[in-house]
């Protein structure tokens, strides 16, 4: 029920000009975090924990949401600029931004990405706010039989809707899985498909995944396809003082419909523990692909791309809350940490947080949802100059970004073989796009693939290993069947697309013939 007196206690909490001062510093830290590839929102976050030690418990919320804030977005000025996205939920974002700085157009993507990710941002927090205790019980409903069928459906979904052939995309799907098994078993303790290399005992990490698919298989791409010409040192003095063009407001109204799918996916992603903002951008990502009706734009510079990326990203940021506030459980790693922060403050999470301290609730509440303007004041300050530096010639870029993924990867856990594992995996990710295999779907899969096992196993546990009562649930049975109806109605559809595409081109060759 609305409480007048617990808002005006919580406007009193936001008013000291401290909170919006350690918004301000924790967005910049966040966005430098974010940018760079290797430090990961959870790493930008874990860094500033201590530090709310020292500060009100209001200025500590601010700085620790700044910080969540900036670097969420902060990962898309590299993926756009490097082609490295800076944080795992950027990487679908590079797909079409990339490609757009390069035609010279950085600052439209740059601002699509910013405008969309403040969008999703506000509208979600908002019904963080409003529907958090409902939401939050229908996630905590999710058994592990129906966290199975979830992922299963999720699966399918992205296998065969990421691409033309649905026979490529799960193909790129398996290959996801079988990276993601790669290590130990958790259960057995036994190696799986390490071939004897000890580094690979403790299974390849989402970093070098990231930057070698995305990332390194760019510029290997790039590099074979180069052709030298001009001065470099000239032409990038040139690129530096040209100013790109900017985003258009018809051409931000296009996206509208790929910013609600991504608002739609990210919240579900963000209540669900476990999923986060990698799957929720790429899930986005594909549904928007497969609904719009410039989906052969995807992948070579589509503003709607950028959108429902980074739009799915953002969107997970105040869902992920509501299980921590409201039962006390965390969403994510983030969401982890900002429970973190509550209980070095006093406050532990559980329901009885909104009845113990509501001030003190709705002021994180209002912080979250305030420190999107801030984000975006800020974010607009700073990326200007990388839509510019990210422009330059190929012969300084391609090294550029290749010494930041080394770096990046190596930073991260300071492991020499993740960065080969990198390399490696940069391999694969060329050789993809060369034969035209969707990347998502194996990403995804890679990411799922331990959530899955981890699902399918205590389901079959608590069930005595029958695997009709492991999904004998209602909902179970529901994501089941709408898996296995989109997986034959994907291939339906695409032999009829590839009927349809087969007479167009003897249409054409009859008319060349006929002239």
């Amino acid at each position: 029920m609305f409480d007048p007196q617990v808002l005006g206690e919580a406007l009193m909490i936001i008013a000291d000009p401290s909170v919006w001062y350690q918004v301000a510093i924790g967005v910049l830290i966040g966005i430098t975090v974010g940018a760079i590839p290797g430090l990961s929102t959870s790493a930008g976050m874990a860094l500033t924990l201590p530090a709310t030690l020292m500060l009100p418990t209001g200025a500590a919320f601010g700085l620790i949401i700044g910080v969540y804030k900036g670097s969420t977005f902060g990962g898309s000025i590299s993926a756009i600029t490097f082609a490295t996205p800076g944080t795992a939920g950027a990487a679908m974002t590079s797909l079409d931004g990339y490609p757009l700085m390069r035609q010279g157009k950085g600052k439209k993507a740059l601002q699509t990405a910013l405008y969309s990710s403040v969008t999703a941002d506000v509208a979600t927090d908002i019904m963080t706010m409003m529907v958090a205790p409902m939401i939050a019980v229908v996630a905590l409903s999710f058994g592990p039989g129906e966290r199975t069928a979830l992922i299963v459906l999720a699966f399918m979904l992205i296998g065969t809707l990421a691409h033309e052939s649905p026979v490529k995309g799960l193909l790129a799907a398996a290959m996801g899985m079988v990276l993601g098994i790669i290590g130990i078993d958790p259960v057995a303790q036994a190696s799986r498909l390490t071939f004897g290399f000890y580094w690979l005992r403790d299974g390849i990490d989402i970093i070098p995944l990231m930057i070698g698919m995305f990332a390194v298989s760019t510029m290997l791409l790039q590099i074979t396809e180069h052709k030298t010409g001009g001065k470099v040192a000239e032409k990038a003095s040139e690129v530096i003082k040209k100013a790109s063009e900017g985003l258009k407001f018809h051409e931000f109204r296009k996206t509208f419909k790929s910013i609600g799918l991504g608002i739609g996916v990210g919240s579900i992603c963000g209540v669900l523990p476990g999923l986060g903002s990698t799957a929720a951008s790429m899930l986005a990502y594909t549904l928007a692909k497969r609904l719009s009706k410039n989906s052969s734009e995807f992948g070579k510079g589509s503003l709607e791309g950028i959108a429902a990326a980074e739009a799915g990203n953002n969107a997970t940021v105040g869902p992920t809350l509501i299980p921590l506030l409201a039962f006390g459980v965390p969403g994510s790693t983030p969401a982890a940490l900002i429970g973190g922060a509550l209980m070095l403050k006093g406050l532990t999470p559980s329901p009885m947080l909104f009845e113990t301290h509501a001030s003190m609730v709705v002021a994180l509440l209002l912080i979250l949802l305030l420190a999107n303007f801030v984000n975006l004041i800020l974010s607009s300050v700073v990326f200007p100059i990388y839509a510019r530096v990210g422009q330059l010639p190929q012969q300084i870029l391609v090294p550029i970004v290749l010494l930041l993924s080394v770096v990046g990867t190596y930073a991260y856990r300071s492991n020499p073989y993740d960065v080969l594992i990198m390399f490696l995996i940069g391999i694969i990710g060329f050789l993809m796009k060369i034969y035209e295999y969707p990347i998502p779907p194996l990403v995804l899969a890679f990411i799922l693939t331990p959530l899955l096992e981890q699902s399918l196993r205590r389901s079959l546990v608590i069930t005595s290993g029958d695997v009709a009562a492991a999904f004998s649930s209602p909902l179970s049975l529901v994501m089941l069947t709408a898996a296995v109806l989109i997986f034959f109605l994907s291939f339906k559809i695409s032999s009829k697309m590839e009927a349809v595409s087969a007479e167009a081109k003897q249409e054409k060759q009859a008319d060349k013939e006929a002239r």
